[in-house]
């Protein structure tokens, strides 16, 4: 009987905190998708990062919830790798980045959380995608590394967008918040506006079927993440050319979108 109740236990277990992150995926993009990649090869998870995220997993075993995770690998260079953990869980869907140094196994003690709740599975429930790969750019800095993350945000029927999240990389692995942009996003009527960062400039564009009409431009200071000059070619769009999501523009520079659902 206690052979029975054991085994119980055993089934019970694997599947409450079905996971698979002993192994990861590693795409021929070196990026991540929002869905388990099954297609792409996988290399075993060193040791220590099995021992990381197990003590992120172990956060999620308060109740009886099924808890799925999987793994992708990003190689920066010879020394650095950037691992981007799913964890689906009870309707959450979040995305956990963390650095490690192959050379000294260490790891980034705070991970980067990104909500992937609207993006998962290739967004799947919208029709308009604004998701565009690559998910992840990774640039050398003179301090260590410059990285680019790009968050699917959404808000009822009002809002919908990308917001692009800039983050340093310093040598002990720790993530800084540098700042973020909306980088697209659609309108109430459906106009798709697209803008792309230049240096500290944000050149903002109605994206159409088949062209792109110039709508202004924005000037950040990314030190002290406050804008300091707008230029708006026109009166329909001056109102929403940072932002579409009603929040306060300097809001979603230090920030992003947050929403509580």
């Amino acid at each position: 009987m206690k052979i029975f109740y054991l085994l119980i236990i055993f089934l019970l277990t694997s599947q409450l905190y079905c996971q698979d992150f002993k192994y990861a995926i590693i795409r021929d993009d070196n990026d991540y998708v929002t869905y388990e990649d099954v297609q792409s090869l996988k290399e075993v998870t060193p040791p220590m990062m099995v021992k990381k995220i197990e003590s992120i997993i172990s956060n999620f075993k308060s109740d009886l919830k099924v808890v799925h995770s999987y793994l992708y690998k990003i190689n920066v260079d010879e020394t650095i790798d950037i691992y981007s953990l799913f964890v689906n869980y009870n309707f959450k869907h979040d995305c956990y980045l963390m650095a490690f140094n192959k050379l000294n196994a260490t790891i980034t003690e705070v991970p980067i959380i990104l909500n992937m709740k609207w993006g998962f599975n290739n967004e799947s429930g919208f029709n308009n995608k604004l998701l565009k790969y690559p998910l992840i750019e990774v640039k050398k800095s003179e301090s260590g590394y410059i990285v680019f993350l790009k968050e699917r945000v959404h808000d009822g029927n009002i809002y919908n967008a990308v917001i692009t999240k800039i983050y340093s990389l310093n040598k002990e692995l720790a993530f800084d918040l540098k700042f973020c942009y909306e980088e697209i996003s659609l309108t109430l009527n459906n106009q798709k506006i697209k803008r792309i960062l230049d240096n500290n400039a944000i050149l903002v564009f109605e994206e159409k079927d088949t062209s792109f009409e110039y709508l202004g431009r924005i000037e950040i200071d990314p030190k002290t993440k406050t804008i300091i000059k707008k230029e708006c070619l026109s009166q329909e769009f001056c109102q929403i050319l940072f932002t579409t999501s009603g929040k306060e523009d300097e809001y979603i520079l230090k920030n992003g979108f947050t929403t509580e659902y």
